[in-house]
């Protein structure tokens, strides 16, 4: 009869330790990270570079690009990495929203600013800090958002 007892008492606790297993979330991430919406390579047609002080602009003249305003042309394979970058930003993680920017290379002094337009009219805005230790990350901050996210790719490269 104590038997039975303990057999039907283990079988209970059995069974609700099994539902709670299957019940239970096991996505950790407790956030949802932004989707930036993409864009099509062939709309951008200026992007704007700041960073450390400098500024530099390049603009779609024809099939290429060049600097403006003083004219010398972009070499294609550079310009085609840009735009695969500014193209689809994917966030693979929310690093940070502490602030602690300088970290992250994110700070004034250290963050490079990409705008990318197509028409006049600004499609793409974020800050771009350093390449993650597996150099397949970069750190960026979206336009109005301060949190630091990884995002797929290395920006800098």
């Amino acid at each position: 009869m104590k038997v039975k007892r303990e057999i039907v008492i283990l079988v209970a606790l059995i069974g609700l330790l099994s539902a709670y297993l299957l019940q239970r979330n096991t996505d950790r991430s407790r956030y949802r990270l932004p989707e930036p919406p993409e864009i099509k390579r062939t709309d951008i047609d200026r992007i704007e570079i700041t960073g450390t002080g400098e500024a530099i602009t390049l603009e779609r003249k024809g099939d290429g690009w060049i600097i403006v305003p003083q004219g010398f042309p972009v070499e294609a394979e550079a310009a085609a990495r840009m735009l695969d970058a500014l193209q689809t930003v994917r966030l693979s993680a929310l690093v940070s929203e502490a602030g602690d920017y300088q970290r992250y290379e994110l700070d004034p002094k250290q963050a490079i600013r990409v705008k990318a337009q197509a028409g006049g009219k600004e499609v793409r805005n974020l800050e771009v800090g350093k390449t993650a230790s597996s150099f397949r990350h970069t750190f960026v901050k979206l336009d109005g958002d301060d949190r630091v996210y990884q995002a797929e790719g290395n920006f800098q490269a």
